[in-house]
């Protein structure tokens, strides 16, 4: 199948079922828009979160080694077109690119599969419940415009999971381009190989192009919105390349806590390559949901990714009809 006619497929089916996946969100999910939306203000026609972004294509090359842990007809093709995003952390449209936030990239691969990706290991809090009051914390004065830096202090304390994503977002630094981030699924997923084997895994993207940081005096000297034109510079010469993995759980590893990183020395699969060879303005209407998965792949019992996976259908209902 081509990338314009992938691209209508999932766009379509996208639009058709929006109310419905909003309908049959779980509980909870509503309220994590809500509390994005209380951080970040309301900005008709965004998402609530990663709302800066760029829309690329591109195409996914399997490998055969993913047929370790999984099967189903994906893997037997030679490429699969893709749309994507690349984005920015947090709900403002106009958020500085060079925050030390997250930095995103979500992909639909063919027709059933999309990829949520996070520039962290690790998600920013265990639970939903976490998730609501990790947002309300910070939810900024209406008299200063910022958060009450007492109340966010309190909630970390009191909330250790969110230590590892906030200590490693610290130490890293504001990468160079979209190409020289590492991506992760903070969450897991449970996958089942043609003999009928499970296993648990998280997806890993590895840049071809390296991994390069800006330092304070760098930043200094670069515009609020440089990864967009850096991103145009860099695909009018050649493709941004990411190597794909799956970092599998071991018997020690929760796989319903995205907020615990699992060890490098766990067992990984190369699941093949992903492509950006250019930009495309068409996703922006549409949802990157994590609930929608090739056979072969599940859902965890992670709450979180359950509950995730419900909002992003309430999130773009919202922007479809604000």
């Amino acid at each position: 199948m081509s990338l314009a006619k992938t691209v209508q497929h999932v766009g379509a089916g996208i639009l058709a079922t929006t109310a419905v996946c909003a309908q049959a969100a779980p509980p909870g999910a509503a309220e994590l828009v809500d509390a994005l939306s209380g951080v970040f203000g309301k900005h008709v026609g965004a998402r609530a979160s990663h709302a800066k972004g760029a829309c690329v294509q591109g195409h996914f090359l399997p490998d055969a080694q993913a047929l370790q842990v999984t099967h189903g007809p994906l893997w037997s093709q030679k490429m699969v077109p893709l749309q994507g995003r690349f984005s920015v952390g947090g709900g403002n449209p106009r958020a500085s690119d060079k925050g030390k936030t997250v930095r995103g990239l979500a992909l639909h691969i063919g027709t059933n599969w999309d990829l949520v990706l996070l520039s962290a290991p690790v998600f920013m809090v265990a639970t939903p419940e976490e998730f609501v009051e990790f947002m309300a914390a910070r939810k900024p004065d209406p008299a200063t415009g910022k958060p009450d830096v007492a109340k966010v202090k309190a909630f970390n304390e009191k909330t250790p999971s969110t230590k590892a994503q906030i200590d490693y977002l610290t130490q890293a630094q504001v990468p160079a381009s979209y190409a020289h981030a590492p991506y992760w699924g903070v969450n897991a997923f449970k996958f089942t190989n043609a003999q009928g084997k499970q296993s648990y895994g998280r997806w890993r993207l590895e840049p071809r192009a390296g991994l390069v940081g800006l330092t304070d005096e760098q930043l200094a000297t670069f515009s609020d919105d440089f990864l967009l034109p850096e991103l145009k510079q860099r695909l009018s010469k050649d493709a941004v390349v990411f190597n794909v993995w799956l970092q599998l759980a071991g018997p020690q590893d929760d796989v319903k806590n995205p907020s615990i990183a699992w060890s490098s020395a766990n067992q990984e699969v190369r699941m093949g390559q992903i492509v950006i060879n250019g930009l495309n303005d068409t996703c922006e209407p549409t949802m990157f949901n994590p609930a929608v998965l090739p056979q072969g792949q599940a859902l965890s019992e992670d709450p979180t990714l359950l509950v995730r996976a419900g909002s992003y259908g309430i999130s773009l209902s919202r922007r479809l009809n604000p």
